[in-house]
């Protein structure tokens, strides 16, 4: 399992919700279709592609996102003594420490979040269900339904036991830091180990919700090639396997 996987599924489990990786990079957009690789959802196309419409619309999110993996702590350090927070407008030196016991941990902080969510998931699930071509059964695709962007993040990542990173600057731009008002303020980082993961600043997706078309009735039987002449229905049905593993299943 990649660096990846691991933040995706920290995010299933702490968020609810289908991580962006990497974060930001991503074109991930409402109404892509695709599947996973390594425990990462990757964009195949746009569902469009198969004659099916939809609609979107801007939908309520929390502005602030924390992640953070158990056994990762926080110390902050003022003019070289230890604080409970930073003093605001100080122009001392100051530090953040943070350290990761365990290897494959994380440490995640996002703001000015915002959501875009399609307005008609059940009736897109029904067009698909019916769409020639559309991937159905075990290695399924599944549907891009709502997608949570941010205007500035910030990631560190341990691959191995035992790391801790420092951030250091003026107590005055730690203070904005820390309180979430500039994430994208420019600190010194050091670490004590090379492999290590830093990133921050840029725009852009973070994380997705995922419907899968679910079918009922006598659908099942239909896509075998028969049909008893009972209306057949489908609707979208929510990707919440929270606490799973996602394989490959795109091969």
């Amino acid at each position: 399992m990649g660096l990846g996987a691991r933040f995706a599924k920290l995010m299933r489990q702490e968020q609810r919700m289908h991580a962006v990786w990497p974060l930001t990079a991503s074109l991930a957009a409402v109404g892509d279709y695709g599947a996973f690789d390594d425990g990462v959802f990757v964009p195949l196309g746009r569902i469009d592609e198969f004659g099916v419409k939809f609609g979107s619309a801007e939908t309520s999110a929390d502005d602030f996102i924390q992640v953070r993996s158990s056994g990762t702590t926080i110390m902050r350090l003022e003019a070289g003594a230890p604080v409970a927070a930073f003093t605001p407008g100080a122009k001392v030196d100051a530090k953040l420490s943070i350290r990761c016991e365990d290897e494959y941990s994380f440490w995640f902080r996002a703001k000015g979040v915002t959501a875009r969510e399609m307005s008609n998931k059940n009736e897109v699930a029904r067009a698909l269900s019916n769409a020639i071509g559309w991937k159905r059964g075990l290695f399924r695709w599944t549907v891009v339904g709502k997608v949570y962007s941010c205007n500035q993040y910030f990631l560190l990542g341990s691959r191995e036991a035992k790391t801790t990173f420092e951030l250091r600057g003026r107590a005055d731009v730690l203070s904005a830091f820390d309180s979430n008002q500039e994430l994208g303020a420019t600190l010194e980082t050091q670490t004590n180990k090379a492999m290590a993961l830093e990133q921050r600043g840029h725009a852009g997706p973070i994380g997705l919700e995922l419907f899968r078309v679910s079918l009922f009735g006598s659908e099942a039987v239909h896509r075998r090639g028969t049909s008893d002449g009972e209306e057949v229905t489908a609707e979208a049905v929510l990707e919440d396997g929270w606490s799973h593993d996602y394989p490959t299943d795109w091969s």
